[in-house]
């Protein structure tokens, strides 16, 4: 998943910034900034999670493995993406993919601090 979604992420920042991803003064390039630091801030989140906890918060309850099929992955991309072909504008696709991945960024900085200090045991596991 890293990879992957890392790189279509700076494609569509490339593409949208015309190359210029560091270029500030343009809307895209804040955007694709945001979008980059949420993405790699929840990678960050989640691999800290399971060297701490021997568990991957995604699998910790239902809800973390439910919530996990809607949340930072491709398939929302596409979905965003989907939104923005059909109205004309790949800005929106990018405004709606980094809202996107901060909502799940904040979702799993909750969890992170809420599932070690409840006292919920490890619940649930991934097949």
């Amino acid at each position: 998943d890293f990879v992957y979604l890392l790189l279509w992420y700076v494609g569509l920042g490339w593409s949208l910034t015309g190359g210029h991803l560091f270029d500030f003064s343009r809307e895209a390039a804040l955007y694709h900034a945001v979008l980059i630091g949420a993405f790699l801030a929840d990678k960050i989140i989640t691999g800290l999670y399971k060297r701490i906890y021997g568990y991957e918060l995604h699998d910790y309850t239902r809800l973390d493995y439910t919530v996990r099929i809607f949340i930072a992955r491709r398939n929302p991309f596409l979905i965003c993406m989907l939104i923005a072909l059909i109205l004309g504008d790949p800005m929106i696709g990018l405004v709606m993919i980094t809202a996107w991945y901060v909502l799940t960024l904040i979702f799993h900085l909750m969890r992170f601090v809420y599932l070690p200090i409840s006292g919920e045991k490890h619940q649930y596991e991934s097949s």
